[in-house]
């Protein structure tokens, strides 16, 4: 008789659920947030008499490579004239945020002004491909 074995599918196992993975210890009683990322794939495997549920989980990072770099209408073609750098990372991080609930952050600390100006086009490239235009 076949036998089907229910993981959760649908329900705690499901494509693009955020897993939130943290440390607890002495110092951190309350819980340290040390990854978050999200489901990208899964499938259930039976070894032997062993069955488990396979779950690859990727970082919110990763999602940046696969999506377009675009307004909030859609166009993919973006033009900065004449501005800092430190303003085009932050609205670059700002969009992904926005458009393709990419779950990254800025503050006003995290980013420092450069006091110089650049201009940039960006046209049909991924989040990553613009990102890496100011992170070194």
């Amino acid at each position: 008789f076949p036998v089907t074995i229910y993981y959760g599918e649908g329900f705690d196992i499901e494509l693009n659920n955020t897993v939130d993975v943290y440390v607890y210890d002495k110092e951190e009683v309350d819980g340290k947030l040390i990854f978050r990322g999200y489901i990208s794939s899964y499938s259930p495997t039976l070894e032997d008499e062993n069955s488990y549920l396979n779950v690859v989980i990727k970082g919110i990072v990763a999602t940046s490579a696969n999506r377009i770099f675009r307004t909030s209408n859609g166009a993919t073609t973006i033009n900065y004239l004449s501005q800092d750098p430190s303003n085009i990372l932050k609205d670059i991080i700002t969009k992904f945020r926005d458009n393709d609930l990419g779950e990254l952050f800025w503050t006003a600390d995290s980013i420092e002004m450069t006091n110089t100006t650049v201009s940039y086009e960006f046209t049909n490239v991924t989040y990553k491909e613009a990102l890496d235009n100011f992170i070194s």
